[in-house]
């Protein structure tokens, strides 16, 4: 009984009470494995959804952090062997009421000063805009009009961060070295109290 029972828990206390989500997801679905969080008050899980056969190698993590100010969440990981992962900077999964999931309300999530231990990644600060005003080394997920965007206004550190949501994201892909430990973490910022329903 305790065996069903506390997965169970660990569900209905789930995603719907947080704020801030980052997902992590092997390209060929080489297993992402010894997975723990590091900072920031949530939890890093294995995806229950898509192709089971990638699923080993997809990390979704969900934060619940104070509205309104800047706090640092990551993660550290183990990757099985040599490959490439997609990192997803984006907000939590919330269906719009009345919608039967098929809406998401846009919470927005502002991204900024990434530090990758083990790995290395691109304009993690996204200070270096190309000649359209994105980030170098990322590039934007969902459609054009989506909101996810630079904001140039309170940013962690330097001039720029970024505006992202479930359907808006901000990704790029990181090279990783099979049994080479990476420790992951970013700084968040939401609008949206995580006690909030």
């Amino acid at each position: 009984m305790r065996r069903i029972l506390l997965p169970l828990l660990l569900a209905s206390a789930g995603f719907a009470a947080d704020n801030v989500r980052f997902d992590l997801a092997s390209k060929d679905g080489t297993a992402l494995e010894a997975f723990t969080v590091t900072a920031g008050k949530g939890r890093v899980v294995l995806a229950g959804w898509g192709p089971e056969e990638k699923r080993k190698g997809y990390l979704t993590t969900a934060f619940a952090i104070p509205a309104g100010e800047w706090t640092e969440v990551g993660i550290t990981f183990t990757p099985a062997a040599d490959c490439e992962a997609t990192l997803n900077l984006m907000g939590p999964w919330k269906p719009k009421p009345g919608t039967d999931n098929k809406e998401l309300e846009q919470v927005f999530v502002t991204w900024d000063k990434l530090t990758v231990e083990g790995a290395t990644a691109a304009n993690g600060d996204f200070e270096e805009l190309d000649d359209k005003g994105q980030p170098k080394g990322w590039w934007k997920g969902g459609k054009e009009d989506a909101g996810n965007k630079v904001v140039s206004d309170g940013a962690k550190s330097g001039k720029n961060a970024i505006l992202a949501w479930h359907n808006g994201q901000y990704a790029q892909v990181l090279k990783l070295t099979g049994g080479k430990p990476v420790k992951l973490s970013v700084w968040a910022k939401s609008t949206v109290d995580p006690a909030a329903k």
